[in-house]
C-alpha cells in the first residue's frame, strides 16, 4: 500500500496490519537549518525508525549528520550515495531498521 503521511502517525498505528515497508522520507535540509537544529530532526527519526523493526528506510538529506545520528542507535547505512539537488550537496541513505 502506498501512502503518504506522517512518519508519527505511521509509528503509532505499527502492529496493526503492516509487518514491513518501506519508508522514504525528504526531511527539512537547506542552510537556513544549523546543526543543531539537524540534529534535533535526525534525532526524531532515528527515534521514529526504531518502531519500523524489519523494514527499509531512505532518506535524502543535505547533511552527513543523520548518518551520525542514526549510527549511535540505528547503524550503518547499506547505502550512501552523495548527490547533488539543485546547487546543494545532498546525500542519499539507505537503512535496513
Amino acid at each position: 500500500m502506498l501512502a503518504q503521511r506522517r512518519l508519527a502517525d505511521i509509528a503509532r498505528e505499527r502492529g496493526r496490519t503492516i509487518e514491513a515497508g518501506l519508508l522514504i522520507s525528504n526531511p527539512p535540509y537547506g542552510e537556513r537549518l544549523d546543526a543543531y537544529d539537524l540534529g534535533e530532526i535526525y534525532e526524531a527519526l532515528a527515534a521514529a525508525c526504531r518502531r519500523f523493526r524489519g523494514w527499509r528506510a531512505g532518506f535524502l538529506v543535505g547533511s552527513p549528520i543523520l548518518e551520525e545520528v542514526f549510527a549511535r542507535t540505528i547503524g550503518r547505512p547499506r547505502i550512501k550515495k552523495p548527490l547533488a539537488n539543485a546547487n546543494l550537496r545532498a546525500y542519499f541513505y539507505l537503512y535496513e531498521l
